[in-house]
């Protein structure tokens, strides 16, 4: 008789389990919006802090307007990449030597056009 009693508590303990995890499980994802909107807000400050400041250091030396937003579809871009590898390879006394001097130079342009100007 006891056995049976026990069962019946353990199927009412199985039932508030459930309703417990389903709580949990349905506010963690209701809280997901928010995190979310936290998140966008975090970027969307930090992009626009990095913008002020480096408009606040090149003020005077930068010739342009510098967007808070990124469109890659309208930058125009030209980059002049150029690349030196010398390399010597010497035995002094029984010993093994490689020297190498690389030196890479890149001069970029971007610049982007507003949309009406695409194309």
């Amino acid at each position: 008789m006891l056995k049976i009693i026990r069962n019946n508590k353990a199927q009412t303990t199985l039932g508030e389990y459930l309703l417990v995890i389903s709580i949990v499980v349905v506010s963690i994802s209701a809280m997901g919006v928010y995190f979310r909107r936290a998140l966008q807000a975090r970027v969307h400050d930090a992009r626009k802090a990095v913008i002020t400041e480096v408009m606040n250091r090149t003020e005077g030396n930068f010739v342009g307007d510098l967007r808070y937003e990124y469109e890659p579809y309208y930058t125009r871009s030209e980059a002049i990449i150029d690349a030196n590898v010398n390399q010597t390879d010497m035995v002094l006394e029984g010993i093994y030597r490689k020297d190498i001097n690389d030196g890479t130079t890149i001069q970029a342009v971007s610049e982007t056009a507003p949309p009406r100007e695409a194309d």
